[in-house]
């Protein structure tokens, strides 16, 4: 998560407008290798116009453009053991809808990390993010879950949903990641906000392994 964390760094500072979604994968491919990670199975650079419409095809060709969203998701290994984890980018300028959808993603992030107790079940986080992010309008958590564990696989049980009961023990390592879908722009497919941090249970709450993003979304 470290690793990933001082590569994701690196973004702001060397990806550039014009450059295409397959070019900021293989960037961030290199440097995430020349940091120290043992393999990079799973990297998704999306973009589009004001917002992102999904999260698990890509990279392709597309070049980004000035008021676009570009959102990266990294799954690198090390001694076999995953980190899963997401950053979102604004192109050149940022629409105040955006840094809000984003805001909110943020918060219920880390209102779970802070509710986060052995004996807590894995619903119980769920409805901690989905309290800070319903609204009658919006759909809050399109994928049906806000999270899972992680470790020698990109995706473990338990799911962070209404309805894993699974209790939260010391040691087990989670994907917090809350999300919000938006209206489409002049019709088109809806846009969504995704905001994904790593943790670690342990004895009295959690401890984050990911160099925490900040509350508003980095702008290149």
């Amino acid at each position: 998560a470290q690793i990933a964390s001082r590569a994701f760094a690196q973004v702001r500072e060397h990806v550039t407008p014009g450059q295409t979604e397959r070019e900021v994968c293989q960037f961030l491919h290199r440097v995430l290798i020349e940091y120290g990670a043992e393999k990079v199975p799973y990297l998704v650079p999306v973009s589009g116009a004001g917002g992102y419409t999904q999260i698990n095809m890509g990279p392709t060709d597309r070049a980004l453009q000035a008021d676009d969203m570009l959102f990266i998701d990294c799954g690198a290994t090390l001694q076999g053991y995953f980190c899963d984890f997401d950053r979102n980018f604004a192109i050149g300028r940022l629409a105040p809808e955006m840094q809000n959808a984003y805001r909110r993603v943020y918060d219920a992030a880390s209102a779970a990390m802070e509710s986060i107790r052995p004996g807590r079940t894995a619903a119980d986080i769920w409805r901690v993010m989905n309290n800070v992010l319903a609204r009658p309008d919006e759909t809050a958590s399109p994928i049906g879950r806000m999270g899972h564990g992680i470790g020698l696989d990109i995706t473990e049980p338990p799911s962070l949903a209404g309805g894993d009961e699974t209790a939260l023990i010391e040691g087990m390592t989670l994907a917090i990641e809350p999300s919000i879908t938006l209206p489409g722009i002049a019709g088109g497919y809806r846009r969504l906000m995704v905001h994904e941090e790593n943790v670690l249970v342990t004895g009295s709450g959690c401890e984050l392994l990911t160099s925490p993003a900040g509350p508003e979304i980095t702008i290149i």
